[in-house]
């Protein structure tokens, strides 16, 4: 049975500061992972951190620059879907922008759900599946992306 209710991306807005700028005039390369961490983090604890989930590892990420942040941009806004469910896995597609249709990057990243007294994956319950999915991007909504990309068994 379809779930009726309508996932939707997490948006944070970050503040661009005068130290990401680089000697060349635009946002440095290696900021707008710092972003991405950032709203990554944002939503971790808006979304999943209340429900007890353990703490997730990054196992890959992955940038895709398609046009660099000029001085004068006050902040950036990155929407956080979750575009693949494995068994102790997901994975997360992140869109830098600097307003409503000017995107300026796409961040993939694998994330590991880890037990923190092992420190060993841990399954993804269907409690947590079931967050996930509040975020989840319309493809895996419509039954794509069923394995997070480089899920081991």
């Amino acid at each position: 049975m379809p779930d009726d209710r309508v996932a939707r991306p997490h948006s944070t807005r970050i503040p661009v500061r005068w130290s990401d700028v680089d000697r060349r005039g635009h946002v440095n390369d290696s900021t707008y992972l710092d972003y991405a961490q950032e709203a990554r983090h944002r939503w971790f604890r808006d979304a999943m951190a209340a429900a007890g989930l353990p703490l997730p590892r990054v196992r890959s990420v992955a940038v895709d620059f398609l046009r660099p942040i000029l001085p004068g941009t006050a902040e950036v806004i990155v929407d956080t879907a979750i575009t693949g469910l494995g068994t102790t896995s997901y994975s997360m597609q992140q869109t830098i922008r600097t307003s409503a249709t000017d995107i300026v990057a796409e961040v993939a990243t694998v994330l590991v759900l880890m037990d923190t007294a092992t420190h060993r994956p841990t399954q993804v319950t269907d409690s947590a599946r079931r967050m996930l999915m509040a975020y989840a991007a319309p493809e895996l909504t419509r039954g794509g992306g069923e394995d997070a990309p480089g899920e081991r068994a």
